[in-house]
Formats: C-alpha cells, structure tokens, sequence
C-alpha cells in the first residue's frame, strides 16, 4: 500500500490510500473523492505507508488514475472555471466591499461549482449566486473567505522555501488558534518579519515546535 498526496483546485493538499503505486508519480492526474465531491487532482507526491508519510486525511479517498477522456474534461472544466471568475468579478465591480474571487472549480461532473471571493467587509452574493447558477446550470456556492484562507486556496512558497503549511495536508491541528505565546515559548524574535506569513498573519508552522507551557523532558522547546 502506498500514501498519495494529491491538489484539488481550491483546497491544500489531502492524503488518501492506494493499493499499490502503479507507477503513479508525481504531477500525474487523478480522481479523488474531496471533501464529499469527485474532483479531479494533481499528484503531489507518494510515500510507501510507514512512519515518512502523511496520516491519511478524513474526507479524501483515491478513486482512480485519470484516463485520456478525464484529462479532457478536466480542462474543460477549468476553461468554465476561469469563465465563472471573470462573471463574479464583472458583476459585483464597483461594490464598496470591493470584492473579488479568488478560486472557482467544478467537480468531476460538473454538478457543483464553488466560488471562493474575499472582501473588505461582508458582502452579500446571492444575487451573483443565482445569475452562475442560471449560467451553468449546475449548483452553485459561493463564499467569502479571509486572507489566511485565501492563501491556502492560492497556495504560496514561505520564506522557508516549502510550499505554505495551510495549503498543505501536513497544516497542524489547532493552526487557526496559533498565537504570540507559541513564539515566546520558543524564544523567537518576536518581529513581524519572522513570526508573520504570506497572509500577514502568524505562521501556522509555529504550533509545530510548541508544547504549551509545561514541556515535557527531553522535548525541544525551539
């Protein structure tokens, strides 16, 4: 059995389990259950099942390698994508929420599309909801997010030269209640130069090396 890391558009990195590699690598296309949708994903790495990788994710489940047919209704599917970006942004330009989207994606059967925006303040879409929905004739969601959500949908490099942890499966748990403490304990510099991310919010990777306020021995505290 093999771990496979795989993208899906829009959301960090999950991991699932495969019977045997196949001679799948990395960068091949897949099929994979995300999150309760059937999307199509790119390879990011495989591991053979052992202590090197990734705990399985919850919501993520291997379905199949990507056929001929699969790579052309992919880009079919992110063709519309963009298609749905640029009518978000064509219909809410010149809100004072100044909103714009970020991320758009169907799922493999294109029954389900999501649109990901973010705005100064709450904006309310549904009218842009309704008008996708009449467009594409698919159920349609839209929600706003923050810049620390944006960043993982994005996805970015960090100054440590790997790809950002919320964009990846290996984000820690309790990443979103990371605080100024966690740096203290590990006697970082506490200049917004090294504790801030690409979001300009604290790094995520700082729950990594912190053990609350009572280390136990023989942990390293930073």
């Amino acid at each position: 059995m093999v771990m496979v890391l795989v993208k899906a558009d829009g959301v960090r990195a999950c991991a699932c389990v495969k019977a045997e590699a196949d001679g799948l690598k990395a960068g091949d296309l897949c099929v994979a259950d995300v999150a309760g949708r059937r999307r199509f994903c790119v390879v990011r790495a495989v591991f053979p099942c052992g202590e090197d990788a990734p705990p399985p994710s919850k919501d993520c489940a291997f379905v199949r390698v990507a056929t001929a047919d699969d790579a052309a209704r992919r880009e079919t599917n992110l063709r519309l994508a963009k298609t749905a970006l640029k009518a978000f942004d064509t219909e809410s330009a010149g809100a004072p929420q100044r909103p714009y989207a970020i991320s758009a994606w169907f799922d493999e059967p294109r029954r389900h599309l999501l649109v990901l925006y973010h705005a100064d303040h709450p904006f309310d879409a549904r009218r842009i909801e309704m008008s996708l929905r009449r467009r594409f004739g698919a159920e349609v969601a839209v929600r706003q997010i923050g810049i620390r959500d944006e960043v993982a949908a994005v996805g970015s490099v960090g100054p440590c030269g790997c790809p950002v942890c919320c964009a990846r499966a290996l984000v820690p748990a309790g990443a979103a209640n990371v605080n100024v403490k966690m740096a203290k304990r590990q006697n970082i510099s506490l200049n917004p130069a090294n504790l801030n991310g690409q979001c300009d919010r604290l790094k995520c990777c700082l729950v990594f090396e912190d053990y609350g306020d009572a280390p136990e021995e023989g942990e390293n505290n930073g």
